[in-house]
């Protein structure tokens, strides 16, 4: 962890993967946007994505979705004191239709050891309980993406 203050709160999920000193918790408060945009920006140039955000950027894409509360859909995993992935689950409203989207990132150092699908499964039953709750008899549509 980062910090062993009260604001940050662990994410209990079992199967994780066996990296030593892996920690996941919740995002936790602005101190978190720059750790943030830096796995954004090691994961998009490792994979040619043009994408480079500032710290300031991923602050005003939080500040402008309404479709998540950060502190219970967006969580952060760290390896020692370094961010090594990310996940979150937003709702949007598509063609009249309530989506649930999926996004994340690993660090390039960190993939290809189960990190993303240990994450892909926090995010699917996120958005499992989020339906069930605000949209309980709607349909709904769940949704990721990819950069080319």
């Amino acid at each position: 962890m980062t910090t062993t203050t009260s604001r940050i709160r662990p994410l209990e999920r079992s199967g994780a993967p066996a990296i030593p000193g892996l920690q996941a918790r919740f995002f936790s408060d602005d101190s978190d946007y720059a750790p943030l945009a830096a796995l954004y920006r090691a994961a998009n140039a490792a994979d040619g994505v043009p994408w480079l955000p500032t710290d300031e950027q991923v602050r005003l894409d939080f500040a402008a979705e309404e479709g998540n509360v950060p502190t219970d859909d967006v969580v952060f995993v760290h390896v020692r004191d370094d961010l090594v992935a990310a996940t979150g689950v937003d709702r949007v409203l598509r063609d009249g239709v309530v989506t649930f989207e999926l996004w994340g990132a690993v660090d390039p150092a960190f993939r290809r050891r189960g990190l993303g699908d240990w994450l892909m499964g926090w995010s699917l039953e996120r958005a499992r309980v989020r339906a069930s709750r605000e949209e309980p008899l709607a349909p709904v549509n769940l949704a990721s993406f990819s950069e080319d």
